[in-house]
């Protein structure tokens, strides 16, 4: 199994066309080999949804693929 079909779709899909580097650089492997290790899907998401919102990514960040 890839670490990707462990990351919720949307998130995939707007890390796929990101180009701020700062960004894809907080998404390191081991962040995300992190977060794909956690036990649910749920967890997962509250990760991503909180180092987002640390980064100051607006809330529709998964509605929008650039």
């Amino acid at each position: 199994m890839k670490i990707v079909d462990l990351l919720p779709e949307d998130f995939v899909a707007y890390m796929r066309h990101c180009k701020d580097e700062a960004l894809i650089r907080l998404f390191s492997g081991k962040t995300l080999l992190r977060i794909a290790g956690l036990e649910s899907a749920k967890e997962r998401d509250e990760v991503i949804d909180g180092l987002m919102e640390k980064f100051e990514v607006p809330t529709y960040w998964y509605f929008v693929v650039t």
